[in-house]
């Protein structure tokens, strides 16, 4: 038997609606709430339990994000000006991010090696550039550091399948926030940094939508809630990645 796209109650059997916004089962349900306790039947005891148990589950909606009943995070508007904040912050990281690369001449194509000699399974050979990972680098983690976003390849085996991950240094000049993690603690920037040793004539181009894409801001503010909004007297989750207000240039472009 096929399923022909019609739903059947299943207290009533008849199609167009279920069990749920049945009828006869809520008449039966008023039937059964006027009877004394002594009168009801088993199987109106049944019934009240089971309009009872999903009355307990039915409750006003509430933002997971704010936490005030009425609205859902989709309409929340402390959210919606919260993403906005962070997501221009996102596009002046990026535009900053873009203009470095191509001041040290970092593009597909580019000669690096390591930065630190202590490199454990990356050689310290040459490596030519092969590929970026655009969908790596966002203000929400560099933060804390600079996620690996560049593929490089050994140049004395260009074709192995065990291609080497870098990143690069965070330049002091950038303007950024106070939460900002110190040059010294960024570790990742130290085990997994770059010199570029040969560049390209060709600038640096992302892929079409980069800077407006939201997908890292959306993917930041999933679990998020209110409470870990900064606040003068909460900075532990700080949003201040990206100092707008040290670089107006930046501002007016974000």
């Amino acid at each position: 038997m096929s399923w022909n796209n019609t739903v059947r109650c299943s207290h009533c059997y008849e199609t167009g609606h279920n069990r749920r916004s049945c009828k006869q089962l809520k008449n039966r349900l008023t039937e059964a709430l006027q009877k004394p306790d002594e009168e009801q039947t088993h199987t109106d005891r049944n019934i009240i339990r089971e309009f009872e148990y999903k009355k307990q589950f039915t409750t006003t909606r509430k933002c997971t994000y704010c936490g005030k009943e009425g609205h859902n995070r989709r309409s929340c508007e402390p959210l919606k000006a919260h993403v906005e904040c962070v997501f221009k912050q996102e596009v002046a990281f990026r535009k900053a991010f873009v203009k470095h690369l191509n001041e040290i001449n970092l593009n597909v194509g580019s000669l690096i090696v390591p930065a630190e000699t202590d490199r454990g399974y990356i050689d310290d050979i040459p490596h030519l550039v092969t590929s970026i990972e655009w969908d790596h680098v966002t203000v929400c983690q560099a933060q804390q550091q600079i996620d690996r976003f560049v593929i490089a390849r050994p140049v004395n085996n260009l074709t192995t399948r065990r291609a080497s991950q870098f990143t690069i240094q965070s330049p002091e000049c950038w303007p950024t926030g106070e939460k900002w993690t110190p040059t010294k603690m960024r570790w990742m920037e130290q085990q997994y940094g770059l010199e570029v040793i040969s560049g390209v004539s060709d600038s640096v181009e992302p892929p079409t939508g980069w800077f407006e894409n939201r997908s890292k801001v959306k993917e930041f503010f999933k679990e998020r809630e209110l409470w870990q909004w900064p606040t003068d007297d909460n900075t532990y989750y700080s949003c201040e990645f990206w100092d707008l207000e040290k670089n107006q240039d930046i501002e007016k472009i974000a």
